[in-house]
């Protein structure tokens, strides 16, 4: 339930800048981002790929959250949502023939 009331939080926070984005300066505006994509992965892959993901992204931002004077000039937050699960229940054999590819 908390995590409900986090992303439908997060969700209103980007619908907010859906609704505002005109009022920002230019330069965040080209700067911010919409992007969706579409995989076909295993559970295994899914998971590497959140891991890099988060390789990737995080040894940008910690500093920056626990120390602002690492913050450059017009530094504002910034929230990137990530979200990857799947759109579709898999075959009813899938663990079956994930085994079976594994052995």
């Amino acid at each position: 339930m908390l995590l409900r009331l986090i992303r439908e939080r997060q969700l209103g926070r980007y619908q907010a800048w859906l609704e505002t984005k005109s009022s920002y300066p230019r330069r965040w505006r080209e700067a911010a981002d919409d992007s969706e994509y579409l995989f076909y992965l295993t559970p295994e892959e899914l998971k590497q790929l959140n891991k890099e993901l988060f390789t990737l992204l995080m040894p940008r931002s910690r500093e920056r959250l626990t120390d602002p004077s690492q913050r450059p000039p017009g530094a504002v937050p910034v929230e990137m949502l990530v979200m990857s699960f799947p759109i579709q229940l898999p075959p009813p054999d899938a663990d079956t023939q994930e085994n079976r590819a594994g052995s």
